[in-house]
């Protein structure tokens, strides 16, 4: 099978409502990708669709990454309204701050199933296809956290580090199957992710989502012998 096709490129997102990967939406957009975006918040990923640039219509369609079949529904929606996708962000993302005995059971599942389960699902849901063309590239975002721990980030640490050993033994599956797997592992990012900490944290130091975005646009548009594996790009002034 044929390497992708870099004219007429298709992204599918999750997460698109905010954060990262609305960043991404709009940066790939305005790059002249069409997009299939899904997060749980329906409204708020309309707005974001509507307010895309590029070669569209995009598409927004509701999507819980903890629900199989609500992956298995969104996949096969897009599939219908934009078509199969060059590119596959993972973006959606989920987390707390909490020392680890005072963790509670559903805020460690729902750590784990959003960030890990979540992944894997969105994974299976899309690879078939690109295994099929012989041809995509799937680019997780995970975070500074899947590689340095962190103390109150027990759950959060453990879902990303799974999510980066999932995505490194993925990558050696398809290596040779003309798929590429990228990990981004940002630092402090502003995002909504803070909003409930208040002002516990400087946002000041933190890197806007477009350099993140960014810095996915470039891995995705790398010519396609290469394959950006993994992008570390954290804060000036280093960890908060």
């Amino acid at each position: 099978m044929g390497r992708m096709d870099r004219t007429g490129r298709i992204g599918w997102i999750t997460g698109a409502s905010s954060g990262i990967g609305r960043a991404v939406a709009a940066e790939l957009a305005g790059g002249g990708w069409r997009l299939g975006i899904g997060a749980r918040r329906i409204t708020p990923l309309r707005e974001v669709a509507a307010s895309l640039a590029g070669p569209g219509p995009h598409a927004a369609l509701e999507l819980d990454v903890c629900d199989p079949a609500s992956v298995a529904a969104w996949a096969e929606g897009l599939r219908q309204a934009v078509g199969q996708p060059d590119l596959v962000v993972y973006s959606a993302g989920w987390g707390i701050f909490e020392k680890v005995h005072r963790t509670s059971d559903e805020d460690w599942d729902r750590t784990i199933r959003t960030n890990l389960t979540g992944l894997f699902l969105v994974t299976k849901a899309v690879l078939p296809g690109m295994l099929d063309r012989g041809a995509g590239h799937l680019v997780n975002i995970l975070s500074v956290a899947a590689r340095t721990a962190f103390p109150k980030n027990g759950a959060y640490n453990a879902s990303k580090f799974g999510a980066l050993g999932f995505t490194e033994a993925l990558r050696g599956e398809v290596r040779g199957a003309g798929i590429r797997v990228t990990a981004v592992l940002p630092g402090a990012t502003d995002t909504p992710f803070w909003d409930a900490l208040g002002d516990r944290w400087d946002r000041a130091r933190m890197m806007p989502p477009s350099i993140v975005a960014r810095a996915v646009r470039e891995a995705a548009e790398a010519p396609p012998e290469a394959m950006v594996e993994e992008i570390r790009i954290a804060p000036i002034l280093g960890n908060l």
